[in-house]
C-alpha cells in the first residue's frame, strides 16, 4: 500500500557505484575550484595591493577597485558559463576557461600604464575564468552522483577553503622576494595547469535530456513528488 502517497509507487533512484574513478571526481573539482576564478584572485589580492599601486602609480582605493571590476565581470559571466556547460558539456568549458584564465593572469602580470589598463586586465580575467568555477564543477557532481551527491558537493566546494588557506602561502613569498608580476606569472601557470587537469578528470557533466531523473525513468512530475531534486 502507498497510503495515498503517489511518491511511494515511484521506482528508487539508482545508487552510485563508488569506484575509485568516481571518487576522484569531487577531489579533482575541489582542486580546480581552489585554483579557479572565484578563489584565486580574491585570496591573494591583499598581498598585491601595495606593490601594484607603487609600480603603477595608483592609490590604494584605485588599486583595490580592480578587484571590484573583476567581481562585477564575474557576476555577468557566470550565467553564460553555465549555459555553455549545458550546451557543450562541463569538461570542454572548464578546460578552455582554465587556459584562458591562466592567460588572463599572465596578461595582468604585464600591465603597464594607469588604472584603465589594470581594470581591463582584471575584467578580462573575470570573463575568461567564469567557466572554471563552482557553477560548472557543481554541474558535473549533480549529473554523476545520486545517493552520495551531498557528500560529493561538499568535497568539491571545500576547494574554496583549500585555496584560501594555501594560495596566500604560495603567493606572498614570491611577491616579497621577486615581485607581484612574478607572482601573477606563477599563479597563471598554477591556474591553467591545475584547472586543465581537473577539467579532464571530472568528465563532461553533459547528461541526456531530462538529467538524472529522466535516466531513472521519472517524469518531471514524478521527480517533484519524490522531493529529492
Amino acid at each position: 500500500m502507498n497510503d495515498g502517497n503517489p511518491a511511494a509507487s515511484l521506482p528508487p533512484l539508482p545508487r552510485d557505484r563508488l569506484t575509485a574513478a568516481l571518487a576522484l571526481v569531487p577531489v579533482a573539482a575541489a582542486l580546480g575550484i581552489a585554483c579557479g576564478v572565484t578563489v584565486l584572485l580574491i585570496t591573494v589580492f591583499n598581498y598585491m595591493i601595495e606593490p601594484i599601486g607603487r609600480d603603477l602609480g595608483l592609490s590604494r582605493p584605485e588599486t583595490t577597485a580592480a578587484l571590484s571590476v573583476h567581481l562585477a565581470m564575474l557576476i555577468i559571466a557566470l550565467p553564460a558559463a553555465g549555459a555553455l556547460a549545458d550546451r557543450f558539456g562541463a569538461r570542454r568549458v572548464i578546460c578552455a576557461s582554465a587556459v584562458l584564465f591562466g592567460l588572463a593572469l599572465l596578461g595582468i602580470s604585464r600591465v603597464e600604464g594607469g588604472r584603465v589598463a589594470l581594470y581591463a586586465a582584471f575584467a578580462l580575467a573575470g570573463l575568461a575564468g567564469a567557466g572554471a568555477s563552482p557553477v560548472t564543477y557543481a554541474r558535473v557532481i549533480v549529473h554523476r552522483f545520486n545517493a552520495h551527491r551531498g557528500l560529493a558537493l561538499g568535497i568539491a566546494l571545500s576547494g574554496t577553503g583549500l585555496g584560501g588557506a594555501l594560495l596566500p602561502a604560495l603567493a606572498q613569498p614570491i611577491v616579497v622576494e621577486q615581485g607581484w608580476r612574478e607572482a601573477f606569472q606563477a599563479l597563471a601557470m598554477l591556474a591553467a595547469g591545475v584547472g586543465l587537469l581537473a577539467g579532464l578528470s571530472v568528465g563532461s557533466g553533459k547528461a541526456a535530456s531530462g538529467g538524472p531523473a529522466a535516466a531513472a525513468g521519472y517524469t518531471l512530475r514524478g521527480a517533484a513528488q519524490r522531493g529529492v531534486f
